[in-house]
Order: structure tokens, then C-alpha cells, then sequence
């Protein structure tokens, strides 16, 4: 059972730094529509490839390439911060259950 829980935070993980990214993408992508002209759009394959291997650090530098500043570096850790949150959480119910359970 405490298995399944580090799995399931891991795929939690992930898919908390994909779907950060696919809304913060959608709105620059909106930004650009109304005429933004430093509102970055494209995230190449190869882009998706690093932020998936590069481990805690995705989202900060994901931030910091598309917007170029330290705020944006600091908005990534927050989130970082957030999703390991969300992972803790998940692993520690996994545990409970698992003493539980067996």
C-alpha cells in the first residue's frame, strides 16, 4: 500500500507541473492575442522533455525562460512548494492507510 501512495504522489506531481504549465500557457497565449508582445507562446517538445526530467526545479526554470525575471523564478518555487506539499499529503495518507490496512 505505501507503494501505490509514492506512486500516486509522484503522478500527482506530474501532473501538477503539467497542468501549471497548460494553464499558464493558455493565458500567455491570451496575452498575446490582445497584443502582448512579450507574452512567450511556444513551449517546444524539447522544452516538455527537460521540464519532465529536470525534477523540482520545472517549474522555476520553466518561469524563469518564459518570463525572464527573479519574480517569475520565485512564482515556480512557490509552486514547487505547493505540489511537494500535495505530495507529502498524499504519501502520509497512503502510510496511515497502509499501517491500517496490513
Amino acid at each position: 500500500m505505501a507503494f501505490i501512495a509514492q506512486v500516486a504522489s509522484l503522478l500527482f506531481f506530474i501532473a501538477w507541473v503539467v497542468g501549471v504549465v497548460l494553464i499558464d500557457q493558455k493565458r500567455l497565449r491570451q496575452r498575446a492575442a490582445e497584443g502582448d508582445m512579450h507574452a512567450r507562446t511556444d513551449v517546444s517538445g524539447l522544452l516538455w522533455v527537460g521540464l519532465l526530467l529536470c525534477g523540482y526545479v520545472v517549474l522555476p526554470l520553466y518561469f524563469y525562460t518564459t518570463r525572464k525575471t527573479g519574480r517569475a523564478a520565485l512564482l515556480g518555487v512557490g509552486l514547487t512548494l505547493l505540489g511537494m506539499l500535495g505530495m507529502v499529503i498524499i504519501s502520509a495518507v497512503g502510510q496511515v492507510l497502509a499501517a491500517v490496512v496490513g
